[in-house]
């Protein structure tokens, strides 16, 4: 014979279920020890910090400052009308409505979104952050989002690698890529933290 005959167990389909199914596991697991080494990190500067603060405390002085200069009040007034002006300005950009509810938008902008299918392929999506959940629209300005992840549920932040940030929830793990890198990514974790912290 020129070709060995083939075994049924080389003939047998494969099972794709199951391939996900590991796939996801490792995936965790990666996600797991990720979460660790950053929490294990931000304590260890947590202790810096407070060291630093104890033993670097700066002096009372007895230097008395100089006096501030004074102002024009038409530049005064100019000053604080245009800044009124703008802070109204941009109050009313940080307020959306979702549902027939006003909720004050902490951050938003574009962020690839991993898929559930069995290739994983990263898909764009708008990202808008609110003081409560953060949602994902498949276009901006889309009234209902396409899925949503209340703020109380993530337990985790974490950089899995310089590229993709993951979502620690009870139902799934979210991966996030940024188009600006990782700067973007590290942008986003530093206004989720402090309110998945205060939940």
């Amino acid at each position: 014979q020129i070709f060995p005959r083939l075994s049924q167990t080389d003939t047998m389909p494969i099972d794709w279920d199951a391939e996900e199914e590991d796939f996801e596991q490792e995936n965790e697991k990666l996600f797991a020890q990720r979460a660790a080494e950053r929490a294990k990190w931000e304590e260890e500067e947590d202790e810096k910090t407070n060291y630093k603060h104890v033993h670097n405390t700066p002096q009372p002085t007895t230097d008395t400052p100089p006096p501030p200069k004074a102002t024009s009040k038409p530049s005064t007034t100019s000053t604080t009308t245009s800044s009124s002006s703008s802070s109204s300005g941009s109050a009313q950009k940080q307020t959306a409505v979702i549902g027939g509810v006003g909720q004050n938008v902490v951050k938003e902008g574009w962020l690839k979104k991993q898929g559930l299918g069995l290739l994983k392929k990263y898909q764009d999506r708008y990202f808008v952050l609110t003081d409560t959940h953060i949602r994902w629209y498949e276009q901006k300005g889309n009234k209902n989002p396409q899925g949503e992840v209340p703020l109380s549920e993530i337990s985790a932040l974490t950089m899995v690698d310089s590229s993709t940030l993951g979502m620690l929830a009870p139902k799934k793990n979210y991966m996030l890529q940024s188009p600006q890198g990782e700067s973007d990514l590290q942008a986003w974790v530093e206004v989720m933290r402090p309110l998945i912290k205060k939940k």
